[in-house]
């Protein structure tokens, strides 16, 4: 963890020192923004194309590591202890927070996305249909992330005589230092590496074009006349987002990136969506 604060974020020793900007993660910022921009110019039409790849390979990545993870030693530790109910846990408030801010990530309600694509559908679409399907793939694909995830650090517990409880760490150690210490000592790490990482940028990206296409799509909506210039429109909103993440890529980045990611997009979210089922089921349309 050291390693990964000093060395790759260089971080401060606190929010209220947020230090210069880390030159190697502007240029990874930077180019992250261009390929968003150059995803999602063309609106809709170009955003199913990229999508079809950005939304299907990481099942693909996350399959062969899934094999490769079970094929490990010590790795069906780590999936007992993935799978071995914990009931004292269900009176525990902050879990079951955890637990609604994870499936409103994941399944993106309140965002806007979902009712931005949605508003694409063929108009006698089964819309119905497409709310059961999509939070059953969505919650599949987590749990199946889960035996991804325990089965590499039950090899990890079992190459270092260390518990799977002390091993498995939750918030960015999990994806950034602990799940690479444990590829480290399988064979060709870099090859592991690579897909992993690769998995976490398409999803991180995935999600990303519908954001801002959603954003977008208000925009030119509210002002019709911006239609004729939405590449244009797409690129100043790219920019815009991008001197925003400036200040995530500091020496203090990380906990403004903490900051938002719980007291800016975790609670509230929940009470969006909660506000929206409200004004829907019972105001909309009275």
């Amino acid at each position: 963890m050291c390693c990964y604060s000093r060395k790759i974020l260089e971080i401060s020793s606190g929010i209220e020192e947020p230090g210069v900007i880390v030159w190697e993660l502007l240029l990874c910022d930077m180019a992250s923004w261009l390929i968003v921009f150059l995803c999602i110019m063309n609106g809709v039409k170009s955003v199913g194309k990229v999508v079809y790849f950005t939304a299907t390979f990481p099942f693909v990545i996350l399959f062969v590591l899934f094999i490769r993870g079970v094929t490990l030693p010590g790795a069906w530790e780590g999936i007992r202890f993935y799978i071995s109910p914990q009931w004292e846990q269900l009176l525990n408030v902050k879990v079951w927070a955890d637990a609604a801010v994870q499936i409103f990530y994941s399944l993106g309600p309140g965002w806007g996305g979902i009712v931005n694509m949605a508003s694409y559908n063929h108009f006698r679409n089964n819309n119905k249909w497409d709310s059961i399907v999509v939070p059953l793939v969505n919650c599949g694909t987590s749990i199946f992330a889960g035996f991804v995830v325990f089965s590499v650090l039950g090899f990890m517990s079992h190459k270092t005589g260390v518990p799977v409880s002390t091993v498995a760490t939750g918030g960015p150690g999990l994806a950034f230092v602990t799940y690479p210490e444990a590829i480290t000592m399988l064979p060709m790490p870099q090859l592991w590496a690579l897909l992993f990482f690769f998995m976490l940028y398409l999803l991180g990206m995935d999600s990303l074009f519908v954001q801002i296409e959603a954003l977008i799509s208000g925009v030119t909506d509210e002002y019709p006349k911006l239609r004729k210039h939405k590449q244009l429109v797409t690129a100043l909103s790219c920019f815009l987002m991008f001197l925003g993440s400036l200040s995530c890529i500091t020496n203090g980045g990380m906990y403004v990136v903490q900051l938002l990611d719980w007291y800016a997009a975790s609670i509230s979210v929940i009470l969006i969506c909660l506000v929206e089922v409200v004004i829907v089921g019972w105001i909309y349309g009275k």
